[in-house]
């Protein structure tokens, strides 16, 4: 399994985090490929909604681009709230997915910006399921506001596994550095 996504907030446990990409799972000893969507720790939002693979179908070696927006409004009551646009586009195939979101009374963080390659998480039972061999991931045209990753404090993290003994961690997911127009990275 392995889950590419973009994303805004979700820097401490439990926080509100807004989220869209693919995931591959195997499914009866089957990849299978999806586009997904999440507004993680909000009420009545459970898991990551699966786009329907007849209508929007991901194929390895697709080039995709994922995009999540931020607009401030307000509620019935004057409230200040936040909404989304989760968009997903495969320009491979030539689809465009939207999911316009309203925001929570409990806003996010937004004060982070991510581009995630990653093993999934079984959320219920709080496990990280195996990393697939993915090979390689180019992420491209990374960007804040309008600004590269290399305007802003970035930091990469590596995903790592336990090993049985304790001499330290497998390296399963390793991001390169920027590239030099500071836009786009690799992880293998």
């Amino acid at each position: 399994q392995a889950a590419i996504w973009v994303g805004l907030g979700g820097t401490k446990r439990n926080s509100e985090l807004e989220q869209i990409g693919t995931t591959v799972d195997c499914e009866l000893g089957k990849a299978k490929y999806r586009g997904v969507y999440q507004m993680e720790n909000r009420p009545g939002w459970g898991s990551a909604k699966k786009l329907k693979e007849q209508q929007y179908p991901v194929k390895p070696g697709d080039q995709m681009r994922a995009a999540v927006s931020y607009y401030k409004s307000t509620d019935a009551n004057g409230k200040s709230i936040g909404n989304y646009d989760l968009i997903l586009r495969n320009e491979t195939r030539n689809w465009y997915f939207r999911s316009p979101q309203k925001g929570s009374t409990k806003m996010s963080a937004h004060n982070t910006a991510e581009w995630i390659v990653e093993a999934p998480t079984v959320a219920s039972a709080d496990k990280v399921l195996p990393l697939t061999n993915f090979k390689k991931v180019k992420l491209f045209d990374c960007t804040t506001n309008g600004k590269p990753i290399s305007s802003w404090l970035n930091r990469k993290i590596e995903l790592t596994e336990p090993t049985e003994t304790l001499q330290g961690n497998r390296h399963k997911a390793i991001p390169s550095g920027l590239s030099g127009n500071g836009k786009e990275f690799t992880v293998v």
